[in-house]
């Protein structure tokens, strides 16, 4: 009797710990989007983003420089997956002053890096791409359904 309850709670503790890896591995940043991590210079270099893994999601800060050299924080941007779908959240940043009302969070289709806002009354579409060499990403943002798209090169630095 006693033998079949040892087999019984290693079993029961082998599915326990194949749904908690199991669990925790669904709520993990993966794939193309931890090629985001390091810093990206804007090409023509009037600005950069540094991307860094936390713990289950990515922080990233976008830069500006200033004629001078310098450079100032002009917004913050999160990257993390809730139940297999990427959530992006932008926070601007003016005059050094967080501006997190005005905040936009986006949501992907799937697992890939193509976002659309969730909190806006326009869609704004927001898409990452990199390439095969994890050294060139291109961001590009459209505003509306009919709205023209802006197109940004970042180049990886480090």
């Amino acid at each position: 009797m006693k033998k079949l309850d040892k087999i019984c709670m290693r079993k029961i503790g082998l599915i326990l710990g194949v749904i908690a890896i199991t669990w925790s591995g669904f709520s993990q940043v993966r794939g193309k989007a931890l090629n985001l991590i390091g810093k990206w210079e804007i090409k023509g270099g009037s600005g950069y983003e540094v991307w860094t893994a936390k713990e289950d999601y990515l922080s990233g800060s976008g830069f500006r420089k200033s004629k001078f050299g310098d450079s100032s924080k002009v917004e913050v941007l999160t990257l993390k997956m809730v139940n297999g779908t990427y959530i992006y959240d932008y926070k601007r940043f003016m005059d050094g002053k967080d501006h997190s009302q005005s905040a936009i969070n986006f949501v992907s289709k799937g697992k890939r890096l193509t976002f659309q806002s969730s909190n806006t009354p326009e869609p704004i579409f927001l898409t990452y791409k990199i390439n095969l060499k994890k050294t060139r990403l291109k961001i590009t943002v459209q505003h509306g359904l009919t709205g023209k798209k802006q197109k940004m090169i970042l180049l990886r630095t480090q």
